[in-house]
């Protein structure tokens, strides 16, 4: 069991990751996305954005160490 205060990373910033967002923050959970796009209904809901291509492994291993 994940604590409130924890740091969720989702992949994926659409509608769904918004839904995602609106249930776990009030919690007290941190959320985290990565996806190739900027401003994404996520980020609307309160979700930190990391904001790169599926491919780039660089940034994806910086997004698991979050």
């Amino acid at each position: 069991m994940l604590l409130p205060g924890s740091r969720l990373g989702v992949m994926g910033s659409g509608q769904l990751a918004r839904m995602f967002c609106l249930e776990a923050i009030p919690f007290g959970y941190e959320i985290s996305v990565y996806s190739p796009e900027k401003n994404s209904p996520a980020a609307g809901a309160g979700a930190k954005e990391y904001i790169s291509t599926y491919e780039d492994e660089k940034a994806l291993t910086f997004f698991w160490k979050i």
